[in-house]
């Protein structure tokens, strides 16, 4: 995945040849990147109608060692609508709500079909972005450090990576001490082949040595602020050490 600084390289080239700005291109980016960030805070608002659906693919490791808890869950309420939901093969698709069901993964990486429960055919459909598998190329968060995903070309909503800081979870004392406050960052990728290279703009404001939560995530969502929503999310998490060195 092209960093910022590859993009203001390929940004000057692109002077050349339309006659479009170095701010532009990179204001194009950057509103690329806003685009999708927005797209994620609107996936995760939690006043979402009663009767909505959430599938979620919660994973925690590196590569084929990734262990994952999948879950569909159904918001409860007074909302009288509800969805009812079905697979790929025209199946209807039953959960125990919030429950761990390793089945439910063969939802990823396809087309769901859902409606209200008084619709006799069901018109729309959401197609839900493959189960991620994230790999490091390195054992530290550094500058240059590459994280790779699989990447998926029919995943149109982007990636987001969240990096948090927790002094709670410190192992070294001093550091938790000296840095007494939660701190997150959050950037946005397109989808592309599936990589992105740390910056040391992504984790300045981290302290050294400190270890911090990285977590990618993708998803796909239809939201009606009337209608009860579907939403479907997949990410993995690691912890890993900062080396800003």
């Amino acid at each position: 995945m092209k960093t910022l600084k590859t993009y203001i390289t390929f940004g000057i080239a692109l002077v050349i040849f339309s006659c479009q700005t170095e701010t532009d291109y990179i204001n194009t980016e950057i509103n690329k990147e806003n685009t999708i960030l927005l797209k994620y805070r609107t996936l995760f608002k939690s006043n979402k109608p009663s009767g909505s659906i959430a599938i979620q693919s919660n994973g925690t490791g590196i590569g084929d060692k990734t262990t994952r808890r999948i879950t569909l869950s159904k918001k409860e309420g007074n909302n009288k609508k509800s969805l009812q939901v079905f697979n790929d093969k025209n199946s209807k698709i039953r959960y125990v709500n919030h429950k761990h069901d390793s089945n439910l993964k063969d939802l990823f990486g396809k087309n769901i079909y859902f409606g209200m429960s008084s619709q006799k055919n069901l018109t729309d459909s959401l197609y839900i972005p493959q189960e991620l598998t994230v790999n490091f190329s390195s054992n530290e968060l550094s500058a240059g450090a590459i994280v790779n995903w699989n990447a998926d070309n029919l995943n149109t909503n982007g990636v987001v990576i969240n990096v948090v800081y927790d002094p709670l979870l410190q192992q070294n004392g001093v550091i938790a001490w000296e840095n007494q406050f939660r701190i997150k960052e959050s950037f946005a990728v397109e989808e592309g082949n599936g990589t992105y290279q740390i910056t040391q703009q992504d984790i300045d404001r981290f302290p050294q040595d400190a270890y911090v939560t990285i977590k990618v995530s993708r998803g796909a969502f239809s939201i009606n602020e009337e209608e009860p929503a579907i939403i479907a999310v997949t990410s993995v998490r690691n912890e890993i050490k900062v080396d800003k060195e």
